[in-house]
């Protein structure tokens, strides 16, 4: 079975229309796109990402500030300097692009996250926050309001789209419990298997072939243990 997975896999990447280009605009939709700027923007690759950044200047005025947002998001996954980086990479390349200032509101962010969690964790809130807590109570206090109360509650990216970038992040990063987690938020989220599958292929065609292959088996556990 995994055998033939694999294969179809590999069939299905060769007639992806970005393997066939090593620069510039290679990406079908908007929800690639951020794919991407997550992918590469977490994995620092700035080469790259600079590129993603002049094929997007032709863009609408919303997608440039879909993926603006998609960066400040980045910063939950690979951390400030990354996400600095990015986005004085992509201003520099397309100029000032609008964004909501949002002030800290515990109260607010706490409500959000509560609700965020469960989109994500489903019934599994609880369980994921006791066992944070269990190693870190503060880690846990700031993944539920920082995380999922200030940042997935902002505007400009649905829930789905937020999950786009989360899952290019851990994907880059190659965490594969949270990885994992986050292909069931995005399956939760509405999208298909057959649509999270391209994501993944997408990445594999992107990336070395060592990290592909170890982000392809993690994609077939997710599919055997959510029965796709």
């Amino acid at each position: 079975m995994r055998g033939f997975f694999l294969s179809e896999m590999a069939d299905n990447l060769s007639k992806h229309p970005s393997s066939k280009f090593a620069h510039g605009k290679y990406y079908r939709n908007s929800e690639e796109c951020l794919f991407l700027c997550s992918v590469y923007s977490s994995g620092r690759k700035f080469v790259r990402l600079k590129n993603l950044f002049l094929s997007v200047s032709s863009e609408s005025d919303e997608i440039r500030e879909k993926i603006k947002e998609a960066l400040l998001q980045v910063y939950l996954f690979a951390g400030f300097p990354t996400a600095l980086h990015s986005l004085k990479l992509f201003h520099s390349i397309n100029g000032a692009v609008s964004e909501e200032f949002e002030k800290y509101d515990d109260e607010k962010f706490t409500s959000r996250g509560l609700e965020n969690c469960g989109l994500v964790y489903g019934k599994n809130v609880g369980k994921l926050l006791a066992n944070i807590s269990s190693y870190s109570e503060q880690l846990a206090y700031w993944v539920l309001r920082e995380g999922y109360g200030k940042v997935y509650g902002r505007e400009k990216l649905s829930f789905r789209e937020r999950e786009i970038v989360a899952v290019g992040a851990l994907a880059a990063l190659g965490l594969e419990e949270q990885l994992i987690s986050h292909l069931k938020g995005l399956k939760r989220s509405g999208m298909t298997h057959s649509g999270i599958k391209n994501l993944i292929e997408l990445f594999c065609i992107v990336s070395d072939k060592k990290h592909g292959k170890r982000i392809m088996k993690i994609f077939e556990r997710f599919t055997e243990l959510t029965g796709s």
